[in-house]
């Protein structure tokens, strides 16, 4: 039987497990954001804890499935009944809300870039190359944390970085596990038109001038979008990657399952699916799991 455990952080390290059980939690992650999120509800009649937690820690048979800090704490009294809410996101959420400082970087290389920005926020780096690389890295001002480790990382050593449960952020491209639903409950095939593009129109790099056309004949209404001639992504790219959005496969499963944002499962009727977020909840006894899969 899988078990589960929740422990509270406190300011000088201390961890302790609450007295009552959750009313309820859920977990989420999400492929568009670097942080996962959970929220804990408690019906206890009186106060939990006689100080204000920092963090908390979620293990599923004792490995850590979440480790983060808490956003936000919430008690309620209404009717008589006494509720506390906490609402957490990983810790990965400090790259987010950090602003880096604005600067140059001459021959950056990632060790520099963790002693800025992750040992002071309790993360640390993993995988990638740590020496210097020849170039210059602009962070301008109100650039995030995270969005300074994107750009070396895309720039200088071709991956897309990621944040694992237990602090480390790699610097190397996520390898995709096989999702295996279990107890499927409920299957959802969702399509939605107003994600394709129908058209992108890209900018003549010597003129200025807004002339090459490419089009969708796929897509059921008018819905274009324009590049500049500096723009990364290409205008293929972009009409392919709006028709692939505009479908999703959504499962609900009734125990725990294991799986990550960016892992991968294959159907009879829509072929290889990808997982784009996860939600777990736990409400009194029972447990389910929701899947949300997009087409390769």
């Amino acid at each position: 039987m899988t078990r589960f455990s929740l422990e509270f952080v406190f300011a000088g390290g201390e961890k302790r497990s609450p007295n009552v059980e959750p009313v309820e939690w859920l977990l989420k992650s999400d492929a568009d954001t670097v942080a996962d999120s959970l929220t804990v509800r408690f019906g206890a009649g009186k106060r939990l804890f006689s100080e204000e937690p920092v963090g908390a820690v979620l293990k599923k048979d004792g490995a850590v499935i979440f480790d983060g800090i808490v956003d936000e704490h919430r008690v309620k009294c209404q009717n008589g009944a006494r509720t506390e809410l906490f609402s957490l996101r990983s810790r990965a959420a400090l790259l987010l809300d950090n602003e880096a400082a604005p600067m140059e970087l001459r021959m950056p290389s990632l060790r520099l870039l963790e002693r800025m920005y992750l040992t002071p926020l309790g993360l640390h780096a993993v995988g990638g190359d740590r020496r210097p690389v020849a170039g210059v890295l602009t962070v301008e001002k109100g650039m995030r944390c995270w969005e300074v480790l994107q750009m070396f990382a895309e720039e200088y050593l071709n991956c897309a970085p990621y944040a694992d449960k237990s602090g480390g952020v790699h610097f190397e491209n996520y390898v995709p596990q096989t999702v295996k639903p279990d107890w499927v409950t409920a299957r959802e095939v969702i399509y939605c038109p107003y994600k394709m593009l129908s058209g992108v129109t890209v900018q003549n790099a010597q003129t200025g001038a807004y002339g090459a056309e490419y089009h969708d004949l796929l897509a059921p209404q008018v819905r274009v979008r324009y590049l500049s001639a500096y723009a990364k992504t290409a205008p293929t790219v972009l009409l392919t990657e709006s028709r692939r959005t505009a479908k999703r496969l959504k499962l609900t499963c009734a125990p725990y399952i294991d799986g990550s944002p960016g892992d991968m499962m294959q159907t009879d009727d829509l072929g290889e699916m990808r997982l784009i977020s996860k939600s777990v909840l736990l409400r009194g006894k029972e447990m389910k799991t929701e899947l949300l899969f997009e087409p390769v």
